[in-house]
Formats: structure tokens, C-alpha cells, sequence
């Protein structure tokens, strides 16, 4: 670049130094217009992944990627993921380079320009690998976020569920639920995405069991839905309406939720709670507290989704449920995380919103369970 600044510089001083050379100017500046606005290259990584990545110690690793060595391998040979072809004067990227820049992407909130000349890509190549092996990954969700299929798989996440607080445990809980918004630049024109704390964001509703696991990961709907309508919604509310979990098995909500026979909520706090009413609640969110610090362990591991910048919002659920299956991988295969995560209270929601009045259908049927429950959490 030097070389050519010089050049451009004695073709102008030679154009202008004599009338002599007037007849060459048309050429001259013809020259100078092409050394202009010629190509630049920018600077990249040469061979990130081939040169750079062995060298890194399982440590550093595990700290750039989330995952160890290993887990990448075993997840590659699961998805079975394919080379993705750019265009036809550029190579296949393979698998492991796809899923290498998949999880730096998620783990980060680095620019696709940071990303893209780490793994020595232009941008639209960088961001199209990205978006290709997410909707790759959410083909396979299924393998990944498992509802329990039988009796057998209920009764363990019950007992899992009990062994979590002991005696203080809510008795016969399946899962957790509760909902949670990802900031996002708000597309222009929508107001629906402006949510009730003054930000432009989507939303995720998640159920987890006991060690964080999600179960169940519905997704996409504007910020400024309520988390009861979002709910109504869900596939998962119309299985459990068919009697998914029978009449003794149960989630447990907050009180954004509806009270139903299949989801335990708190009693709204007016005031004038009885003293058993009053534990109920207490013990009821000391156990769903786990799916509050599932979601703050996803936004802490995989920090894009603190704020996800993206213009096409049809990516959004590819983005979330992928970055949910690799939640369950890291958990699945026990893989310490604690040097990843920041103070926990940053992530966890705090959204007390009750159910909107015009919502409320009294459910007899569920109000008679929870006063049953109340008693017997009365002498625990």
C-alpha cells in the first residue's frame, strides 16, 4: 500500500511538473483512478483452526469454545453435520471449522467483523456459515431438549426434584417454568417488541428440571407479550390440557401463570395471606429458583444472547434453541462453567407480573390441589 501511495504521488508531480506532459495527462489520472479504487484486502488470521486451535491447552480450549475437545468431536459425530459450500471458486467449510465459529459466535458478543477475520471469512460468508449451522442444529433439537416420555422418566425428575431441597422440596414437580426476553435492536415500525422496561426485545419460555435441564424451549414471540398469553400459546399448554402429566404430577410457575391441576403458582400476595399460605409460596419458588438460574446460566455461558443484533428475526428461534442445546450438552457432560459466569443476580429475571385480570378463569378443580398441598406443606 506504501508502494502505491508513492506512485500515485510521482504520477501527480510528474503530471503537473511540465506542460510537456500534458498529452500523457488523460493516462496519468486514468492510473491514478484505478490505484484509487482498487480491492483492498484486509489483514486476516491465516489458518485459525488449522494452526492456531491445536496449539491451544484444554484450558483455553474449553474458555474460547464452552465445550472440551472431545464433547466437540462427539457432538460433530452426532449431527452429522455436512461441508457447507460457499460458491463454486471457494472450498467447502468443513463441520468442525462451521461449528468451531457456531460456538466462538455464541460464546461472545465479538463483531461478525472481529469474527470473520479471526477465522480468515469475509462477513457475509462468516455470518451465513453461522445462520446454516444453527438451523442445522435445530433440525436435531429433539435429541437434545427432551420432554420425559413415560411414567419412569416423571417419577425421576420428581425424585430429583426432591433431593434437590430435602424436605423443604414442593412435592411431585416435574419441571419448572418461566420466561425471559432477549434484548434485540427493535425492527423499525413495531412497537409490539417494545417491552415494559423501556427496551426492544423477543421472548423465551423455558422449562427446566432440577439440574437446569431444559425440557421444553418455546420461542419468538415480541417483548410486549405477556408471559400468560405466550403460555396459552405454547404446544406444551395444549398436551398438558390432555391430562400430559395426570392429576398428581405438577410444574411450578410464578404468578405471571394461570392456576391449573398442571401448574402450581403462588397465592397472590394481598396482604392478608394466612400464615400456611405464606410457606406454600415460600417453598414453592425455593424450588423453581432453578429454572431462574437455568436461563442466567444460559445468558452467562453463551453471551450473545445478552443482545442479540440481528435484522432477520425468523433466525431468532434457530439461534435460541441451538444455543438451549448446547446449554444441555455442557450440563449433560458435566463441564464446569463457573469461570464463565458473572454475578448471578445480573441474570436472573425478576418479572412479578400477575395474570392480567381479564385472564383469570377460576379452575376449581386446581384451586381445591393447591389448598391440599398447602396443608401438607404445613407440617414440613
Amino acid at each position: 500500500m506504501i508502494c502505491s501511495v508513492q506512485l500515485v504521488k510521482k504520477v501527480i508531480e510528474a503530471s503537473s511538473s511540465s506542460e510537456e506532459q500534458e498529452s500523457s495527462s488523460d493516462e496519468d489520472l486514468l492510473l491514478i483512478h484505478l490505484m484509487r479504487n482498487q480491492p483492498k484486502k484486509h489483514a486476516k488470521i491465516e489458518n485459525y483452526i488449522l494452526s492456531v486451535v491445536p496449539r491451544y491447552c484444554d484450558m483455553d480450549f474449553k474458555s474460547h469454545f464452552r465445550l472440551t475437545r472431545t464433547v466437540v468431536e462427539k457432538v460433530l459425530e452426532d449431527l452429522q453435520l455436512q461441508p457447507i459450500k460457499l460458491n463454486i471458486t471457494k472450498p467447502s467449510v468443513s463441520p468442525e471449522h462451521a461449528f468451531l465459529l457456531t460456538l466462538w459466535v455464541l460464546a461472545n458478543q465479538e463483531s461478525f467483523r472481529g469474527i470473520a477475520d479471526r477465522f480468515g471469512l469475509s462477513r457475509g460468508h462468516a455470518h451465513t456459515i453461522f445462520i446454516q449451522t444453527v438451523k442445522r442444529m435445530y433440525a436435531a433439537r429433539d435429541r437434545y431438549i427432551i420432554w420425559p416420555q413415560n411414567a419412569v422418566s416423571l417419577r425421576r425428575k420428581i425424585l430429583d426434584f426432591n433431593n434437590l431441597r430435602g424436605n423443604l422440596s414442593f412435592p411431585n414437580v416435574v419441571g419448572c417454568v418461566d420466561g425471559s426476553h432477549i434484548l434485540i435492536n427493535g425492527p423499525r415500525g413495531d412497537d409490539s417488541y417494545y417491552n415494559r422496561k423501556g427496551t426492544h426485545s423477543m421472548l423465551i419460555q423455558g422449562i427446566c428440571d432440577s439440574e437446569m435441564l431444559f425440557t421444553d424451549i418455546y420461542c419468538g414471540w415480541p417483548g410486549s407479550t405477556h408471559d400468560s398469553r405466550m403460555w396459552k400459546e405454547s404446544p406444551i399448554y395444549e398436551k398438558l390440557k390432555t391430562n400430559l402429566l395426570g392429576e398428581e404430577f405438577h410444574l411450578l410457575g410464578d404468578t405471571a401463570y394461570p392456576l391449573e391441576t398442571f401448574i402450581m403458582v403462588p397465592y397472590k400476595d394481598n396482604g392478608h395471606l394466612t400464615k400456611k399460605q405464606k410457606k406454600f409460596n415460600q417453598i414453592l419458588s425455593s424450588t423453581r429458583v432453578v429454572i431462574e438460574q437455568a436461563f442466567g446460566r444460559l445468558k452467562g455461558i453463551w453471551r450473545r444472547l445478552k443482545f442479540l443484533n440481528i435484522q432477520n428475526l425468523s433466525y431468532f428461534k434457530f439461534i435460541i434453541i441451538a444455543t438451549c442445546m448446547l446449554h444441555n450438552i455442557l450440563i449433560r457432560e458435566n463441564i464446569d462453567q463457573v469461570e464463565n459466569l458473572e454475578a448471578e443476580e445480573e441474570f436472573i429475571e425478576q418479572d412479578i407480573d400477575s395474570v392480567p385480570l381479564e385472564n383469570i378463569v377460576i379452575n376449581a378443580r386446581a384451586k381445591q390441589k393447591r389448598e391440599q398441598l398447602t396443608v401438607q406443606l404445613e407440617h414440613f
